[in-house]
Order: C-alpha cells, then sequence, then structure tokens
C-alpha cells in the first residue's frame, strides 16, 4: 500500500498509525511518497484528507483467478447475446410477440452489451492491454 503526501502532518500522522494498518487492514507493506512514481495503473485509490492511498490489485485478489472468472463471465454473456439477438432478428418473434415482450429483450440485449463491454475492458486492464 502506497501513501502519496506532501503533507507533513498527514505523513507523521500515517507513521503513527503504520502498525494499526498492519494489523486491521492486513497491509503487509506500507510506504509513504511524495509523488506517484511506481504505482500501477490498475491500483485500487482512495482519497483522504492530506493524502491519497494505492493499493494495487496484486494486493487485493488474485489476478489469475479474476481473469478466469472474468472469462467466464465473458462466454455467457456471449451466449445470452447470442440468444436475444437470435430472438429480435427473428421477424416472426418481432411481428407475434407482445410489445412489451419484445422491449424486454431489446432491454436484456441493451444490459448484456453494457455488462460484455466492462467485462471486456477489466479485462484489457487485468491483462495489461
Amino acid at each position: 500500500t502506497v501513501f502519496v503526501t506532501g503533507d507533513s502532518a498527514a505523513e507523521e500522522t500515517i507513521t503513527e498509525a503504520r502498525p494499526f494498518f498492519e494489523r486491521l487492514a492486513g497491509v503487509g507493506e506500507l510506504k509513504i511518497q511524495g509523488n506517484k512514481e511506481g504505482i500501477p495503473s490498475n491500483a485500487a485509490a482512495a482519497i483522504i484528507a492530506g493524502a491519497e492511498i494505492y493499493m494495487p490489485l496484486e494486493d487485493l485478489i488474485d489476478i489469475a483467478k479474476e481473469i478466469e472468472r472474468l472469462e467466464k463471465e465473458k462466454a455467457s454473456l456471449e451466449k445470452e447475446l447470442e440468444r436475444v439477438n437470435g430472438k429480435l432478428a427473428n421477424e416472426n418473434f418481432i411481428r407475434k410477440a407482445p410489445a412489451k415482450v419484445v422491449e424486454e429483450e431489446r432491454e436484456k440485449q441493451a444490459g448484456y452489451r453494457d455488462m460484455y463491454s466492462k467485462v471486456v475492458e477489466r479485462l484489457k486492464v487485468l491483462k495489461g492491454q
């Protein structure tokens, strides 16, 4: 975990609180620095008064397992999109189904597309692309 601060009072407070961070928050390594050098672009961030806190994702999650989980989610969303796209491309379905049902399928399609794009973007970040 990296604390970025240029405030000497904040740095002193963080230094004094180091044992609490280590024990209560499970922070293994705690660094205090005045700039953002060396902080991974995919680090989780939090802003507090007088400092910014960065925690590399590797410290929070098993990247390989998260990629595997997201790949499965991506495959599942692809199947759902294929299913809903097929329904909405079927003229008989559009013509015969109640308007409410067609609209629900369009809403599902929009939702699946949104989730899919977020999963793909997250995978890119985790894979460093």
